[in-house]
């Protein structure tokens, strides 16, 4: 029984996945990136404060040469795990932070997503506005 729980619990989170990377975007100073968001907890948390505070503009800096990091104004539920990310992750850091990285780094984080369509080359400016919406 334990087994036929986990399976249904990791079934119903790809599938609440799939229904994210259709209801949420991401601009990087204006302009929408393709992403595709991980089914995760902590995605979830992102898209219910979407609801609640409807879109989210976020001022990055740039970090280390490697990242824009930008303060999310709140904590987001975290699971955090040692990885290496690759251009393009977004991930969660300290709970409250969204980094995006343009290059790549080892350290603690939560997966959020992937630009997959090459837009994180325009992170690489000094001033980065990140965007999160619900799609329309």
């Amino acid at each position: 029984m334990l087994l036929c729980g986990c399976a249904g619990t990791q079934n119903e989170m790809a599938e609440k996945g799939k229904e994210m990377k259709k209801e949420m975007e991401l601009c990087i100073n204006g302009e929408q990136s393709m992403v595709r968001w991980e089914g995760n907890e902590t995605v979830s948390g992102l898209m219910d404060m979407l609801d609640e505070e409807g879109p989210i503009d976020i001022s990055m800096h740039l970090y280390g040469g490697f990242e824009q990091v930008g303060d999310l104004g709140r904590d987001l539920i975290s699971s955090d795990k040692r990885i290496t990310t690759s251009p393009g992750d977004i991930v969660l850091y300290q709970g409250n932070q969204i980094v995006v990285f343009f290059g790549s780094n080892t350290w603690e984080y939560t997966r959020l997503g992937t630009i997959t369509d090459g837009s994180q080359q325009k992170l690489e400016a000094d001033d980065v506005t990140i965007s999160l919406k619900k799609r329309d």
